[in-house]
């Protein structure tokens, strides 16, 4: 069985996170992370690892372009204070991937 790294590496995760906002599948990024990881002569990040870490990333992203917009939208009268702080409530009881 090969060796994958149980923690990524400071540099991989700095990759992975570049990486992610594009619309490479997780496959795709990993096996950039495995070439770096080559390079850098550290364990490379198993599948797994690299598809939880992407996963939680986008959420992320995703979640905070929701309250971005939704502040925008109370600040400009659009949206009702109510609906920001039912989305920040909502997103600070998300359970991440």
């Amino acid at each position: 069985m090969p060796l994958s790294a149980p923690r990524l590496d400071r540099r991989l995760l700095e990759r992975l996170e570049n990486l992610e906002r594009s619309d490479l599948s997780f496959a795709e990024i990993r096996r950039s992370l495995v070439v770096l990881a080559r390079e850098l002569d550290i364990p490379p990040p198993s599948y797994e690892n690299v598809r939880r870490l992407a996963t939680r990333r986008r959420i992320e992203r995703e979640l905070t372009a929701e309250i971005r917009a939704l502040a925008i939208g109370v600040t400009l009268g659009t949206r009702h204070p109510a609906d920001l702080l039912v989305a920040l409530k909502s997103a600070e009881g998300q359970d991440h991937p």
